[in-house]
């Protein structure tokens, strides 16, 4: 899916196949923000989205029942704010919702469909759901900061601070 959000060519180490999305159009901007203790590595679109898969596979190789390997959000984008601004208030809320929480965030900013509502400008924000270390995923989902980050009052608390972000920008 990161390759597809991103357009992007990405190898997936677990599965052995290259996810080529080059060709796919519609993508105004992309970037990863992660903690500032996150290794380097993890603003690598391919190194970042092969460790979380890394991360839930089991001791044959195969991804648990249950992994989650991401949240994914789709942010409406107001048409007329125009990319700059909504670039940086939607960076502004992903490093204050999610990044201050130990969250790795990769966003793209995507274009309306050519056959749909030209003011559909929307973002796609894919979450790690396991807490980032100094060295990597942290193995002990449960006992991470992590573990509260499925709240559903978390997501919608989120979901009204990113009201009152457009909300501003738009009275400007």
């Amino acid at each position: 899916m990161a390759a597809y959000r991103a357009c992007e060519k990405i190898y997936d180490q677990t599965y052995d196949e290259t996810h080529d999305y080059t060709r796919k159009q519609g993508l105004l901007d992309k970037d990863i923000l992660a903690p500032e203790h996150a290794p380097e590595w993890t603003r690598d679109r391919g190194q970042l989205w092969n460790a979380v898969e890394q991360s839930e596979l089991k001791k044959d190789g195969g991804l648990k029942a249950k992994a989650q390997l991401a949240r994914d959000i789709v942010v409406p984008l107001p048409h007329e704010l125009g990319l700059e601004t909504n670039r940086a208030a939607l960076r502004e809320w992903i490093a204050e919702q999610f990044v201050s929480r130990g969250m790795i965030a990769d966003y793209a900013i995507h274009e309306p469909d050519k056959d749909g509502d030209n003011r559909n400008f929307h973002a796609h924000v894919m979450l790690t759901m396991r807490e980032i270390l100094e060295d990597g995923f942290n193995p002990e989902k449960r006992k991470s900061a992590a573990r509260t980050w499925n709240n559903k009052n978390l997501l919608e608390e989120s979901i009204d601070r990113w009201q009152d972000i457009q909300n501003l920008e738009l009275e400007k």
